[in-house]
């Protein structure tokens, strides 16, 4: 779930640190008051270190410079408390620094203790260049800081120093042992800074260049001309609207720090007691992220709304709330900041050799350097902040203006991508009896810093629901506990005053990267993507009783398969959906509690639909693009096994047509196992290894590379008086190379005395729970001793007027009649010998005609009199655990076998009737009476909710 913005600590969190600062001050009670006032700063400067990404020292280098990697022992301050440990350093050639242990776990390929890449870093030798560099950073206000009186900070342990200063992450700080080594470590250490800090500018101008190019070439006069009649006269004005609650906003925020500091040196100067004190520095501390401290600067903006509302006309803007918000969080930010300065300052100054009157004196002058660098980050943040809001407010409108057709998202670098930050994420797991608790916090640790915020919810206990009868049942008490952990993220998003909300189930695959603004640019108040899966079923209803339940209509089936593609009116949404909170209507909306009008089934998407309906919100599904995929819901009797299996068949659906789904970066999974399935051999072409099958890839024949000597070198001669069922044509060059591939393969499973492997060909797509299926059913057809040369695991049933005979005992099995498609069987030791012994390459035919006419079941008897024995016995799955990817007509779909030429003449080719092709149509309808009926279904094919 997923809205923006939010407080980046809840009251939960305060509390938690709370807790650690009120026990750090205990310990050290008894101490002077120097020493706590020092422990304390430290402690919650390291709480309340800012989170944001740094930015890049730019060097304007015309090439980039060259880095050799540099490598040698330094002295390093690390750990809590910090201590000065000796380390083996790595400088890499690309810029990044790594510190091991020793050399030798180095040499031996061992991890790092710790590396950085060197970006946005500065490199200090000495105490002195700390505070010229604090004057750098402040080029506009008054005053000399190098002239000035230096503090007093701590002694460094050795005098050779090579301090990693970065404005937002944690500062690295080592020693050399010699003054040579500092120097050749400074040296190259400048190097790394400056390569990194080119790269990133050289990457930036190039985006920007590339826009910039496109923009003059196709926009510039009609531009310029939208921009002097329209945009220029309201600019100052517009200007100075935005400039009004800033102005305010900065002299609350400054007040509120002068106040705050001032407290803390009156304390100290008035030797105060150690519990007023610890009470004092913490509430400091505790100031940016309270939102009752912050209330005086929040008011200032608020007051300000008014002096914006001249946004409205004539350019339509309506985001006032989010610029009133924006105001708040840049307050917030700057008082983060300041406060962390002065934290980080106060830290150093605070030593055990300073009495009380001392310790005052060097908080006056770390408060002027804090002020300092507040008036100069407010310059910044006025220009930053003015420049981004009058962009949002005239770029849509000079859009507007020009009908230009551009995708502001992709071609402008839209809101969404180009924010520094993504909304806030919402995050909450309970009722776990895995490790699902331990990925996603994994997952949220790397990737926090690339959020507003995140709110992490994990409860491990309890395990289970108390009136469950299984992990997948869905109880009363289940959807009650998911409907309230919904209203709250909902009552959430309103607190922040967020525009949209999107919920997202956590077994739901996104696939579409632009999912979220194709749905924001509907306007819709509640508006899903329709996402595929295996079956119908999908994540809206068409039609609702009136008692709640699920409607089936005719509008649904051409909705889901895009036959009808566009927005369309549903009265239930479900799973992945967005609210747009700007809109009126959705104030109406809840989860929980129920309407006080509502008498139907308790369940949470019911419960939904009919709040959207009481507050008169039409509820819509998209289906104009392929936005994501998601499984379909299982029996309450299923297990987490199942779940799990039935997940990984979604990632392999999204395989059939799409880029594989690939696992985030920012977690570590344990590397799948893959066994051969009680098969001797699996012979693998593409897309098995998800199913953690132990496969090997068989090379195939292509038949039409093969020349007439290579074809009359193996002896192959086409079966006398064959021609294609369809097209009345010869064999061609692909059915060849069709049949020599598993001719290949028969000869090897001969050859290497192979009793059952499993054969696959690469255009195939498996059913749900494939792999335990045909597990079971193997063991099955060993338990009953069945004698059996070849077993069809996808087909093309050919005879549909009468029904297979089903093996007795044998679940899912019947003996084969005649059949169409090689996609994937199971073949023993004894079929194969038989296969052979037919010597089929010198009366060749298709190799699915072929295998009929060896069990028997060919209706041409022509063909049956050139093979005997015709004595293979052969079965087929049922229903068929394995599919075709494409069929005749859809988009993709390449045929090698149709599209060919003959097999002895390359001059005439095959390809002129390929719309007419029928072997690869789908299965024609059976009758009624040859459906196979008394094989009985897995019980793994059932699913919970209806699947049309």
């Amino acid at each position: 779930m997923g809205a923006r913005p939010s407080s980046p600590l809840d009251k939960r969190q305060q509390q938690q640190l709370r807790g650690q600062v009120d026990s750090l001050l205990r310990a050290f009670l008894p101490c002077y008051r120097r020493q706590l006032a020092a422990a304390v700063l430290r402690q919650i400067s390291r709480e309340l270190g800012p989170q944001e990404p740094a930015g890049c020292q730019l060097s304007h280098t015309k090439k980039l410079p060259r880095v050799r990697e540099h490598q040698g022992p330094l002295t390093l301050l690390r750990g809590h408390p910090p201590q000065w440990q000796p380390t083996f350093c790595v400088l890499r050639g690309d810029g990044r620094l790594e510190w091991f242990s020793q050399k030798e776990e180095y040499e031996s390929g061992g991890p790092p203790l710790g590396s950085a890449a060197l970006t946005g870093y500065i490199l200090l030798t000495s105490q002195r260049e700390y505070l010229c560099l604090l004057d750098d950073l402040c080029p506009s206000s008054s005053g000399d800081l190098a002239q000035e009186e230096p503090l007093r900070v701590l002694e460094e342990p050795v005098s050779f120093a090579l301090f990693l200063v970065h404005p937002f992450r944690a500062h690295l700080c080592f020693c050399a042992r010699t003054r040579g080594a500092q120097r050749a470590w400074r040296l190259n250490l400048q190097g790394a800074i400056r390569l990194r800090a080119t790269g990133a500018w050289e990457q930036s101008r190039a985006r920007v260049g590339g826009w910039r190019t496109t923009g003059m070439v196709e926009i510039r006069d009609a531009l310029e001309a939208c921009l002097c009649r329209m945009v220029d006269p309201q600019l100052s004005q517009l200007t100075l609207a935005l400039l009004s609650p800033v102005e305010a906003m900065l002299g609350a925020v400054r007040t509120l720090l002068i106040r705050g500091m001032d407290r803390l040196s009156h304390h100290l100067r008035k030797n105060p007691s150690g519990t007023r004190l610890r009470r004092e520095v913490y509430e400091f501390g505790e100031i940016p992220w309270d939102p009752e401290l912050m209330q005086i600067c929040y008011r200032e903006a608020e007051r300000n709304r008014n002096h914006l509302a001249q946004l409205a006309e004539p350019f339509g803007f309506l985001g006032m709330r989010s610029l009133v918000f924006g105001v708040q969080d840049v307050a917030q930010q700057l008082m983060a900041d300041a406060v962390t300065t002065f934290l980080q300052l106060a830290d150093q100054c605070l030593t055990s050799t300073l009495d009380c009157g001392q310790a005052a004196e060097q908080l006056e002058k770390v408060r002027g350097l804090v002020l300092k660098k507040f008036t100069s980050d407010s310059e910044t943040t006025r220009w930053r902040f003015t420049r981004d809001w009058l962009l949002d407010i005239f770029w849509p409108f000079v859009w507007n203006e020009l009908g230009v057709s551009y995708n502001l998202v992709r071609a402008g670098g839209g809101a969404l991508e180009a924010s520094d930050k993504l909304a806030p994420r919402e995050v909450a797991t309970d009722h776990n009896t895995d490790n699902t608790s331990a990925i996603l916090r994994e997952w949220l640790v790397a990737v926090k810093g690339l959020y507003h915020s995140v709110e992490w919810r994990p409860a491990e206990e309890p395990s289970s629901y108390p009136d469950e009868e299984g992990p997948k049942h869905w109880s009363d008490s289940r959807y009650e506990h998911v409907m309230k952990l919904r209203q709250a993220a909902l009552k959430s998003a309103r607190d922040m005053w967020a525009d949209y909300i999107m919920f997202v189930d956590s077994d739901n695959l996104i696939t579409n990267p632009d999912t979220l603004s194709l749905l924001i640019a509907e306007n819709k108040t509640v508006v899903a993507p329709m996402l595929d899966s295996r079956a119908a079923y999908s994540n809206f209803w068409c039609g609702m009783t009136s008692q709640g339940y699920y409607k089936r209509t005719p509008a649904y089936i051409p909705i889901r398969r895009r036959d009808r593609r566009g927005c369309f009116a549903v009265p239930m949404v479900h799973s992945t959906f967005l609210i747009d909170l700007r809109k009126a209507a959705s104030r109406n909306l809840a989860f929980y509690p129920p309407h006080p009008d509502y008498t139907w089934s308790f369940d949470d998407i019911i419960v939904f639909a009919f709040s959207c309906k009481q507050a008169e919100v039409q509820m819509y599904v998209c289906n104009k693009e392929v936005y994501g995929f998601l499984p379909v819901p299982l029996r309450a009797h299923s297990s987490l096994q199942d779940e799990a299996e039935s997940f990984m068949h979604v990632q392999l659906e999204v395989m059939v047509k799409h880029p594989p789904v690939q696992l985030s970066q920012f977690i570590s999974a344990p590397s799948k196992t893959a066994d051969k399935m009680g098969f001797d051999e699996v012979g693998m072409l593409q897309a098995l290894h998800e199913q953690e099958i132990d496969c090997r890839l068989v090379e195939a024949v292509d038949g039409k590379a093969m020349n007439t000597s290579q074809v009359e070198a193996l002896g192959i001669q086409m079966l006398p008086g064959y021609r294609d069922p369809y097209h009345g044509r010869p064999l061609t060059k692909g059915e060849l190379g069709c049949f020599l591939s598993h001719y290949n393969i028969w000869k090897e499973v001969v050859e290497r005395g192979l009793q059952k492997s499993l054969v696959f060909e690469d255009d195939l797509r498996f059913e749900i729970f494939f792999k335990r299926r045909l597990m079971s059913l193997m063991r099955d057809v060993e338990r009953e001793g069945l004698g059996w040369g070849r077993i069809y695991v996808g087909r093309k049933r050919m005879q549909v007027e009468h029904p297979e005979k089903a093996v007795p005992r044998v679940r899912n099995l019947v003996e084969a009649d005649y059949s169409y498609w090689t996609l994937a069987y199971v073949i023993s030791l004894q079929g194969a010998r038989k296969l052979l012994g037919a010597k089929p390459l010198a009366k060749m035919l298709p190799v699915d005609e072929f295998l009929p006419v060896m069990f028997d079941k060919h209706p041409v008897s022509e063909y049956k009199t050139h093979f005997s024995p015709r004595n293979l016995r052969a079965f087929s799955v049922e229903p068929l655990l394995i599919y075709p990817t494409h069929y005749t007509g859809d988009d993709g779909y390449v045929s090698d076998t149709e599209t060919s030429v003959v097999w002895n003449n390359e001059q005439v080719k095959t390809d002129w009737d390929r719309a007419k092709s029928q072997k690869m149509r789908e299965q024609q309808a059976l009758s009624r009476e040859a459906k196979n009926s008394d094989v009985l279904q897995s019980p793994l094919d059932s699913a919970a909710r209806d699947e049309l």
